[in-house]
């Protein structure tokens, strides 16, 4: 019975440390028409992320919603969101 609990947590908080590491897009995002913003504005810092296009410049010429592609790095394994 104690290794079936071993297995468990051993488990447990690997699904923990690697769902703490996901791409986290900042709050409450008050961005002007025709400012200067890069990806790397929008997302919040985590040690365990590298953003690949974090310099690009998001299209703000133009006022509402734009949906941006953001490419990083987790555990050298290269993600979209």
């Amino acid at each position: 019975m104690k290794n079936y609990l071993k297995i468990f947590v051993f488990l447990f908080l690997l699904l923990l440390v690697s769902g703490c590491s996901k791409l986290k897009v900042k709050k409450d995002l008050k961005i002007e028409v025709n400012s200067t913003v890069k990806y790397s504005d929008l997302i919040e810092q985590n040690d365990k992320i590298t953003l690949i296009n974090g310099d690009d410049l998001v299209d703000t010429s133009k006022l509402g919603k734009k949906d941006v592609i953001v490419s990083y790095k987790v555990n050298d394994k290269e993600e979209k969101k």
